[in-house]
């Protein structure tokens, strides 16, 4: 199971689009993706996102990826950066507790800027900002307000 939890993220990390996404992270800054069975890294090197399969020493970010929710991912017709925008936030935001990721903040919000985190929001242009102003996290403060309370 394992090697199937790195094969499948790693075929998400290497889109496009995904790659695209990660563009205004910095170089050298690392996630961790927790899986029921694992945790790997999503780690950004030479300008590109990898997935490494031994879990990071040192997260900037976690996220808890219930299976339902790499397999909803795996089956998005995502095609540009706010439809992936949009399909992490849904799962964000989700109910059902089997399919609803979870994600720490090991940062406080001047390195999520200063590391390039919070420029990833406007790449998903106005259809994802229109979603996130929907759900409530329409302004920079909210989206300060709701990184405050990630952080674990």
């Amino acid at each position: 199971m394992a090697d199937r939890h790195e094969t499948r993220l790693r075929a998400l990390v290497e889109s496009d689009v995904f790659q695209s996404g990660m563009r205004p992270i910095k170089d050298g800054r690392t996630l961790a993706i927790q899986f029921p069975t694992e945790t790997l890294t999503l780690t950004k090197t030479g300008g590109h996102a990898r997935v490494e399969a031994q879990a990071p020493t040192k997260p900037d970010l976690t996220f808890v990826i219930p299976e339902a929710a790499l397999s909803r991912l795996e089956a998005s017709q995502a095609t540009s950066i706010g439809d992936v925008g949009i399909e992490i936030a849904k799962l964000l935001l989700e109910e059902d507790a089997a399919l609803r990721m979870q994600t720490k903040v090991h940062l406080g919000l001047f390195d999520m800027v200063r590391y390039g985190y919070l420029g990833v929001l406007p790449l998903g242009g106005p259809a994802f900002m229109k979603f996130l102003s929907a759900k409530g996290f329409g302004s920079m403060s909210k989206i300060r307000n709701v990184i405050s309370n990630l952080r674990g």
